[in-house]
């Protein structure tokens, strides 16, 4: 068996290791084979594992990408994390103990990467270590988004609000109601609508937003708020979850709508949340200006994460500048 065939081998025993691993633990949404089957259609996904005496102490899903012939390893669209994933020890609660040990799961998952021309990962925001790959050679970037504490009361999360926004989602209360969608090519219009008036194309395909609709109604991981007027959508909030988070995956509304229904229809996706006992609802990019004050507005808590990056020469730093965007 030649050297290629051996390294696809591991790798596809990588990946049966890794889906066995998540039917017994629970991973977020992000990390579930079955999310990357669905959005990982351009390009594949594989994992690196790490262990030791058959127990494994972390992991590293990652998506391929390949453009001019060379190797990206990126994040899938509809995505927002995605990097390794670190087995918590159980042997000693001493920081010395803990950093020691999460240098060696981190620095074994980086060295089993693919070769690359880039790398970028979004970690989740409970990871705050990233120091052995800075030692890798990999680059840092502080990211923010807003999460709400799904433990409140519903009265104290209502308080929280801003008081336009809280008078606006009264308003927006008196005279309007909210329904469950169950029809995903509803959506697509007010997307393309709401992308184009901000100038920009959709990011990802209408293909793929069936793909990860169907796989997460399958898995009861969605909701889809919606306000309709004269059975035409005037505005929708597409909630994703696994057992623990809300993540708000995309917003939309019609441009002669209020603002208001927006925020009734958030409103609405945080107390669904709570409902369903998550303990987190995880609002989706609050990076962007115009959209933070929005998000920031409901009394969330402003949360970094890291972006991590590599490029292994400066040729690829150069390359990476020229395209721009991968």
């Amino acid at each position: 068996m030649n050297e290629n065939a051996l390294f696809f081998r591991k790798l596809k025993h990588n990946k049966d290791t890794y889906t066995a691993y998540c039917t017994t633990r629970h991973l977020p949404l992000f990390y579930q084979p079955w999310y990357l089957d669905a959005v990982c259609a351009e390009g594949s996904w594989d994992v690196v594992i790490d262990k030791t005496q058959n127990e494994i102490r972390g992991l590293w899903p990652y998506y391929i990408k390949r453009k001019w012939g060379q190797s990206y390893l990126t994040l899938p669209p509809l995505t927002p994390y995605l990097g390794p994933w670190v087995v918590p020890p159980v042997a000693s609660s001493k920081q010395s103990s803990r950093l020691s040990y999460e240098k060696k799961v981190l620095s074994s998952l980086f060295d089993q990467l693919p070769s690359h021309l880039l790398m970028t990962s979004q970690w989740l925001p409970q990871y705050h270590n990233w120091l052995p790959l800075y030692w890798k050679g990999c680059r840092q970037t502080t990211r923010y988004v807003y999460r709400i504490d799904l433990s409140l009361s519903v009265e104290l999360l209502m308080s929280q609000m801003a008081d336009n926004q809280r008078n606006h989602v009264r308003q927006a209360q008196a005279s309007n109601e909210v329904i469950q969608g169950k029809d995903w090519e509803e959506l697509w219009p007010m997307i393309e609508d709401t992308f184009g008036r901000q100038r920009e194309i959709v990011p990802f395909q209408k293909s793929l937003l069936h793909r990860m609709d169907e796989v997460l109604a399958n898995h009861n991981a969605r909701d889809i708020h919606v306000v309709k007027a004269d059975k035409t959508i005037d505005a929708f909030v597409y909630v994703a979850y696994d057992r623990d988070v809300a993540y708000m995956m995309m917003t939309g509304r019609r441009s002669q709508s209020s603002s208001g229904i927006t925020a009734m229809l958030v409103w609405q996706a945080i107390q669904e949340a709570k409902y369903r006992g998550c303990k987190t609802f995880d609002f989706q990019g609050s990076m962007m200006e115009g959209i933070e004050q929005f998000f920031r507005s409901f009394g969330g808590v402003m949360t970094p994460y890291h972006r991590i990056t590599h490029t292994p020469g400066k040729w690829s730093e150069l390359l990476l500048r020229a395209i721009n965007r991968i």
